[in-house]
């Protein structure tokens, strides 16, 4: 029975508090001159009070968030994480006598391609395309010498182009070198990018499981790579190198785009 008590005037606590609310809203509503005037005066005096706090509640989170990302931003600067490696910077610096090393236009921040000065023995033209996101390094888990992990492999492609055709060997990076994962022929866009071994055109025949061909013709694909494309050691190293470079400019770039749209 106590209990019954205390919760009948715990309701009767909470209806007068209620109403006490009411009264003080109603003030603050100014005296019309009809019913219909005073009901839409106190609908838009609550849309107002609502959408007050919905606004003042969003614009506390854009500012976290504003300022969360410049502490992030803060720190990639104070890391120099900007600066261009020295070693990578001499490395370019010795391969651009035989290529013309450009980083995407536009939309396609993150692609880099490699233009080779000199062509093919035919006349066919060659380039060298990569992504900076386009690394292995959550499937390759291999440990170098003295426990340190080794740098992420990374995926890109060599193009030959040649009379409307495009051979493609799609080709990874790792400490060792590159290997070849597919080969195969497509139509040429005119531009040399001939596109992949998957991806539009997965409907066509994609060539042959490279580990399952004779091992002798693997050599022959890496020879070809080697002496007719100018892939060399510089060249595996360059393309891994700057990928990693490339992802932390573009990491960077991503974090000061996200915090210009919040602000």
């Amino acid at each position: 029975m106590i209990a019954s008590r205390s919760f009948r005037h715990a309701l009767m606590m909470r209806n007068k508090i209620v109403i006490a609310s009411e009264k003080r809203f109603l003030s603050m509503i100014p005296v019309s001159s009809s019913p219909q005037t005073r009901d839409a005066d106190v609908s838009g005096m609550s849309k107002s009070i609502i959408s007050g706090r919905f606004m003042s509640s969003g614009a506390a989170a854009a500012s976290d968030l504003s300022s969360m990302l410049s502490r992030e931003i803060a720190e990639e600067h104070e890391n120099q994480t900007l600066e261009v490696p020295d070693e990578l910077d001499e490395l370019k610096r010795e391969i651009e006598s035989d290529w013309r090393v450009v980083d995407g236009p536009g939309t396609d921040t993150g692609l880099t391609r490699m233009y080779k000065r000199e062509a093919g023995h035919n006349g066919s033209k060659i380039m060298v395309e990569f992504h900076c996101q386009e690394n292995l390094a959550a499937e390759m888990e291999e440990e170098v010498e003295g426990g340190e992990e080794a740098p992420p492999g990374f995926r890109y492609s060599v193009k030959v182009s040649r009379a409307g055709k495009c051979l493609v060997f799609d080709c990874v990076t790792e400490s060792m070198g590159s290997f070849v994962t597919g080969v195969v022929v497509r139509d040429d866009d005119g531009e040399g990018h001939g596109g992949g071994t998957g991806g539009e055109s997965r409907g066509r025949y994609q060539g042959p499981m490279l580990p399952e061909i004779a091992e002798d013709l693997q050599e022959s694909f890496m020879a070809y790579l080697r002496e007719e494309c100018g892939i060399t050691d510089n060249v595996d190293a360059f393309i891994s190198m700057h990928a990693d470079y490339r992802e932390q400019v573009e990491y960077v770039n991503w974090l000061e785009s996200v915090r210009n749209m919040v602000e």
